[in-house]
């Protein structure tokens, strides 16, 4: 049966600057950590427009750790739409949209970041997936506006992760596009 748990994030429940419609939830499969939930949010802190944190539980779901930041950046830029997965091996990894690699256009242009905790989300080391940020202004939604898309997961199978997310750097409209990552 389904078990009420506590919230992962009351700031994110107060918060009106959340970016994420959702909290993206994942649970480790392997030990260390057996059953342990993860809860991934893009939120509005009070260094940042938007953050990408993770928050764990120990006691499913009664109450959750503290966020941890998982983007690395050193800018004000706006990370949003993650995506988290725990691998085979314990480790846990997000996709999520960033736009802190451009300085090209002050920021506005996209790329996708993935990050790696080997720790139970302790802390994180993270990478850009995409070689060069695009426009998304160039995505167009089914009734004309612009619109990158809100299409963006991640799964894991046997010794890889896979992330799939919009992507324009093309320049002339948005395509999906897959980032795999094989477990060392």
């Amino acid at each position: 049966g389904v078990a009420h748990a506590g919230p992962a994030s009351e700031a994110a429940h107060d918060n009106a600057q959340t970016t994420t419609a959702y909290a993206d939830p994942a649970v480790n499969p392997t030990t260390p950590n057996h059953g342990r939930p993860y809860v991934i949010t893009a939120e509005q802190t009070a260094k940042d427009e938007a953050d990408i944190l993770v928050r764990s539980s120990d006691d499913d779901g009664a109450t959750w750790s503290d966020p941890v930041r998982v983007n690395q950046d050193s800018t004000t830029a706006h990370q949003f739409m993650p995506n988290i997965v725990v691998a085979s091996d314990g480790s846990v990894h997000a996709f999520w949209m960033d736009k802190a690699y451009d300085t090209a256009h002050n920021h506005t242009f996209i790329d996708i970041t993935h990050g790696v905790s080997s720790d139970g989300g302790k802390t994180w080391k993270t990478e850009r997936v995409t070689t060069q940020s695009w426009n998304g202004e160039l995505g167009k939604h089914q009734e004309g506006f612009p619109f990158i898309g809100d299409y963006t997961g991640i799964g894991a199978s046997g010794d890889v992760v896979w992330g799939a997310f919009p992507d324009a750097s093309n320049g002339k409209t948005t395509v999906i596009a897959t980032a795999r990552v094989t477990l060392s």
